[in-house]
């Protein structure tokens, strides 16, 4: 019994003492581990919500952006809308002023006795008139086409 020493005696057995604190040290570790995963699972949360946030505010941006757009594009059509309109009473007030001229002449002539000078006037008009009136229908229809073509636009009757 040499062997053994006082020290030893009093300690201990190894494998008695040894399961036990692993076990409180695995325990301490999970524990650790679950705060520790419980704790990035937080900061993820707050991430996401940091991110939804920012959509938030990205989605009402583009929202203001198309808004904005939409009122522009609709000043733009309003004032297309007048452009054309003047553009058409200019037409139509140079197209009256010709028709009013044409019969002052027609009666002029008329009331001189020049009805051969009222018929040849008549036949150069609608010579030139239809020649041109037929090639300026084409070239609208032509010109017409080309541009569906290239912008992809169909055409609408109005």
């Amino acid at each position: 019994m040499s062997d053994i020493s006082p020290a030893s005696a009093n300690s201990p057995a190894p494998s008695a003492a040894s399961p036990a604190g692993a076990a409180s040290r695995q325990s301490a570790e999970q524990l650790n581990l679950a705060k520790a995963f419980l704790d990035m699972q937080g900061r993820e949360l707050a991430l996401r919500s940091e991110e939804l946030g920012l959509r938030k505010s990205q989605q009402s941006q583009t929202h203001e952006f198309n808004l904005s757009a939409l009122n522009a594009q609709a000043v733009d059509r309003e004032k297309e809308r007048v452009h054309k309109r003047s553009v058409m009473r200019q037409y139509l007030l140079f197209s009256g002023v010709v028709i009013v001229l044409l019969v002052g002449f027609c009666v002029v002539a008329v009331c001189r006795d020049k009805e051969q000078l009222v018929l040849e006037a008549l036949k150069i008009i609608a010579s030139f008139g239809g020649g041109m009136g037929a090639g300026a229908f084409l070239g609208y229809r032509r010109g017409r086409k080309e541009r569906r073509a290239t912008d992809g636009i169909e055409d609408v009757e109005q």
